[in-house]
């Protein structure tokens, strides 16, 4: 039996066990003898299935063109953003850590860490809102060309390792 398209679903049978809802991709069990529940769990599955099909948590959109290849690497570009921002906090942990290896706490050290943490959750931010703004905009026909979150994320990266290189050097 043919699996259905990615992209629209339909109500075709899935190894015998599994059938996809249109509205809301979820799979839901099919009704043959071997799935006869109590009430309590179908309740459940019915209630849950509702406030999917209620709060709609994914986009279901046509794929024409490049529709679909243009929404994942809008979600690759948020992975990325959020791959950075993981390592503005590892490196803020770092220079925390490493600057209270040499026996004292050092000030400059844990403004530096701080710092970083900061931006860390800054660029994090930034990923949230170009994704869904990018989203956004695919879904009304435009293309988002990102330049102020560009612009503001590498000065300011520069910034901090400018402060970061400043403090290792006083600091000694």
């Amino acid at each position: 039996m043919p699996s259905p398209n990615p992209v629209t679903f339909s109500n075709q049978q899935i190894n015998s066990k599994l059938i996809y809802r249109r509205t809301s991709g979820l799979p839901e069990q099919a009704e043959d003898s071997s799935s006869i529940d109590d009430g309590s769990k179908s309740s459940f599955r019915k209630w849950m299935v509702k406030k999917f099909d209620e709060y709609k948590p994914s986009l279901v959109l046509e794929n024409k063109a490049s529709v679909a290849r243009d929404h994942l690497a809008n979600e690759r570009t948020f992975l990325a953003w959020l791959r950075t921002s993981l390592s503005f906090v590892g490196i803020g942990v770092a220079i925390t850590q490493l600057f209270r290896l040499k026996g004292e706490s050092s000030k400059g050290g844990n403004i530096i860490g701080i710092v970083f943490i900061i931006l860390g959750i800054l660029f994090l931010g930034f990923g949230i809102v170009r994704y869904f703004h990018s989203q956004y905009l695919m879904t009304t026909g435009h293309f988002p060309a990102s330049r102020g979150s560009v612009l503001v994320g590498t000065i300011l990266t520069i910034l901090s390792l400018t402060a970061c290189f400043l403090v290792i050097i006083i600091d000694n």
